[in-house]
């Protein structure tokens, strides 16, 4: 009898050429036997599977438990995620993104958390690599210890909404029909980890860090703020906007969703410029009242003068943290 793996690792492949011999290599040397390997061909243009076929060589234990699934066209990343999901038989749900890489023991670490409190959402620390820079340890503990409610903290984004440090239960996914929305490529995290931690009955907290998160792929959605991807920026805060007012308008998820917007007004003033800027300045004006306390000191000060409109002083907040290279503005 086939044994259920414990968990199911699942991997989007687009145009990753020079980051997934590392990222292959850091899953499959995981020091957790049971576990399942989703890796989904989003129509890549590069030598990217070509390169994971042949990390798969060294690691030949590993075949029988990897599934490679192509896809006839380029979707998107939204629909690549829910194409590795439905082929998921795991417990447990974890997202790797083909550019990242991980800690060996992440996910035998993750596990014996989730079984040890009986979790069926966990979250950790992570790293941020940066290009000819020392790695950056981001630590989620005083942010949680500010606000231990994890309502409000998953929808306001302050627990940045990143699917590779988390692992999540599949009865979550499938219990409650949760899907990533195909068409947000940009924030499809945002518009999905809320709605899967609202119905979490215990999420539990690991304070060690596993995901690298690389901050130097041009080619990454992240790094993108074309005028599509804030129609998708906007598209994720409308989806739990909807999810709100379907649950009875729980007061501590509008007061986190309220959060996400601010946030998303600072991001757009430091990623946009001229009449772009100007017009994304007037959206969700019911927050303009709003003080964040929770965010880094930077942040507070950069939405407090957004919500002022004080764009001059903002300007130069945002040059002197690019020139420091210290901030992930995302």
């Amino acid at each position: 009898m086939t044994q259920i793996p414990a968990v199911s690792v699942m991997v989007p492949v687009y145009n990753v050429e020079p980051y997934i011999e590392r990222c292959a290599h850091s899953l499959f040397g995981q020091t957790l036997g049971n576990v399942e390997y989703i890796f989904v061909n989003d129509c890549t243009q590069d030598n990217s599977m070509k390169i994971l076929s042949k990390v798969l060589d060294h690691y030949p234990n590993r075949k029988p438990r990897v599934k490679i699934i192509d896809h006839k066209t380029n979707k998107g990343l939204a629909s690549a995620r829910n194409t590795a999901l439905d082929a998921a038989s795991g417990e447990y749900l974890i997202y790797v993104d083909s550019d990242d890489w991980a800690e060996k023991n992440m996910i035998e670490r993750m596990v014996s958390v989730a079984e040890n409190e009986g979790a069926d959402l966990v979250l950790a620390d992570y790293y941020v690599d940066y290009k000819n820079r020392k790695t950056a340890y981001v630590s989620l503990a005083d942010t949680i210890k500010e606000n231990p409610n994890y309502k409000e903290l998953f929808f306001s984004g302050k627990i940045r909404l990143f699917t590779w440090n988390k692992m999540i239960s599949k009865r979550l996914y499938d219990n409650y029909a949760i899907r990533f929305i195909e068409g947000i490529n940009m924030w499809e995290d945002v518009a999905t980890i809320p709605r899967l931690a609202f119905f979490a009955q215990r999420i539990a907290y690991l304070p060690e860090a596993f995901v690298h998160y690389v901050q130097y792929n041009p080619g990454s959605y992240t790094a993108s703020c074309s005028a599509d991807s804030i129609k998708q920026m906007q598209g994720a805060i409308e989806t739990l906007e909807v999810f709100w007012k379907e649950q009875g308008c729980d007061p501590q998820c509008k007061a986190g969703l309220d959060e996400l917007k601010l946030h998303t007004k600072v991001s757009w003033f430091v990623n946009t410029r001229g009449k772009a800027r100007n017009e994304l300045m007037h959206k969700y004006p019911e927050v303009n009242s709003l003080r964040n306390k929770v965010q880094p000191f930077y942040r507070r000060c950069l939405a407090e003068l957004v919500r002022r409109h004080q764009y001059r002083l903002a300007n130069c907040l945002v040059f002197v943290m690019k020139q420091s290279k210290k901030v992930i503005f995302r």
